[in-house]
């Protein structure tokens, strides 16, 4: 709760600042989400529920909100030099206020604390998204993003308004207990989850509920881009465990088919959807809609070592998207171009940055001994043993298929002549501190793929306690 409340006051603060201190905005950003990681770290062992259970501390919770935290951090320090040129005020103060509906939603053991933090969150996007005026197209994905997540929270609201009907409580978990006495009546449950289920579904990018991610992605000025496709991601995650894995926990049998339906539906758009686009924003998107398929392989399986390998493959996602925003990042403020072709020849104009590039896009690809790997291993590995084999087997052949789209991407910046964007592009220097965390980004993709032991233990540690005893 510390941490939540230091935060709340920071976008206060922030957005005071600029009215009349602008440069200081993104310095004390910095250091309030320092400060509630240390004030996160420090006070994460002590459990504890808050306002008779709309607020919950456990190990879930303890584990997932410095994972946030510290990726808004970086997402800053990346979108930084373009910030430089907006409201830097309303910018990172929106990023606050979506920060703290995440810590929300990570802490909440209710189900209208679960749709306050999912509000606060989804709003303060809306607005990041429209933040650059004079970008049509910007004002365009926002409408779309607004438009569509109303309906989605529609949907997720009178699916929370029908389990709370039929239980008589919005708690989680008493929720939990009275589903798994069998007294509700099946239809009844199967609509709620369903539309729970489709809400969740929209917020995470998952395939059919993707529609606004392709356009959000491209609309949006790269530095919200990054921001909407990495820490909202976890959250989105955070959202589902909580309402099917811990509340709706004993109905495995209604919302395990769902998932696998939309597991299988999102790998394949997100596939095939990127192999024809141009746009390197746009196949992030698609790409984005694929690995949400990948971490539903996980969770779908309704057991601790399935929903800790959706996590660990969650927590991956965000520090290979970080990487591969934080390269496209630096080159719209370069050549000012989103076109693939145009990275032609990139590893001759500028060697470290398609260096990282290139290992992103391999470790998002899944090739070894590269992060992405090693997190596809573990959901394939938790399917497998859920007994979905063959979506297991959809899953790795689906992964051949995006794998040429990567490859693409390595292919044009290695093996192509310098495109005319990169030529004619002045040679300005990358910041200091850009440069040695994009650096650490991409050796932390290396790292943890031949080291993932520490971090897979971590997001198992996460769980306990987190689901009701079988």
């Amino acid at each position: 709760m510390s941490g939540l409340i230091l935060l709340a006051l920071a976008a206060c603060v922030v957005l005071l600042l600029g009215l009349f201190r602008p440069q200081l905005a993104y310095p004390v950003t910095q250091v309030f989400l320092a400060l509630a990681v240390v004030v996160e770290l420090m006070t994460g062992a002590n459990s504890g529920l808050w306002w008779d259970g709309l607020f919950v501390q456990d190990a879930f919770a303890a584990f997932i909100k410095p994972v946030l935290l510290v990726v808004s951090m970086v997402v800053f320090l990346y979108g930084r030099p373009m910030v430089s040129r907006w409201p830097q005020g309303e910018y990172y103060a929106l990023g606050l206020m979506a920060v703290t509906g995440m810590l929300i939603l990570t802490s909440a053991g209710h189900l209208l604390t679960l749709f306050l933090g999912l509000e606060l969150m989804s709003l303060a996007l809306y607005a990041m998204v429209a933040l650059d005026r004079d970008n049509d197209l910007a004002s365009e994905a926002a409408m779309k993003y607004f438009m569509l997540g109303g309906l989605s929270s529609g949907m997720l609201l009178y699916g929370f308004s029908l389990l709370y009907g039929m239980t008589g409580t919005m708690n989680l978990h008493n929720l939990a207990v009275a589903l798994g006495q069998g007294t509700v009546p099946g239809a009844a449950l199967v609509l709620a989850l369903t539309l729970a289920v489709a809400g969740a579904a929209f917020k995470l990018g998952v395939a059919p509920f993707h529609m606004w991610l392709p356009d959000v992605y491209e609309g949006s000025p790269a530095a919200v881009t990054l921001f909407v496709g990495a820490a909202p991601k976890v959250a989105a995650l955070v959202l589902l465990a909580r309402l099917v894995g811990q509340g709706a926990q004993a109905n495995l049998a209604i919302w395990q088919p769902a998932l696998m339906a939309l597991a299988v539906v999102s790998l394949a758009v997100g596939s095939f959807g990127a192999l024809w686009q141009q746009n390197i924003k746009r196949l992030l998107a698609y790409s984005a809609i694929a690995h949400m398929g990948f971490v539903l392989l996980g969770a779908l399986a309704g057991s601790a070592a399935g929903l800790g390998a959706s996590i660990f493959y969650m927590t991956s996602y965000a520090v290979m998207s970080t990487a591969a925003f934080g390269v496209v990042l630096v080159i719209c403020q370069m050549a000012q171009t989103e076109r693939i072709a145009d990275y032609a020849g990139l590893a001759e104009r500028c060697p470290w940055l398609a260096a990282v590039m290139l290992l992103t896009m391999f470790s998002l690809a899944g090739v070894p001994p590269l992060l992405g790997f090693m997190a596809k291993l573990e959901v394939i590995r938790a399917a497998v043993d859920g007994g979905a084999v063959r979506l297991a087997v959809v899953a790795v052949l689906l992964s051949v298929v995006a794998a040429f789209y990567y490859l693409r991407v390595v292919k044009v910046m290695y093996m192509d002549a310098p495109s005319a964007a990169l030529v004619r592009s002045p040679a300005a220097p990358v910041p200091a501190d850009i440069k040695l965390v994009l650096g650490l980004n991409g050796a932390l993709i290396l790292l943890l793929g031949m080291m993932p032991g520490p971090v897979l233990r971590w997001c198992q540690h996460a769980l306990r306690g987190f689901l009701l005893p079988s």
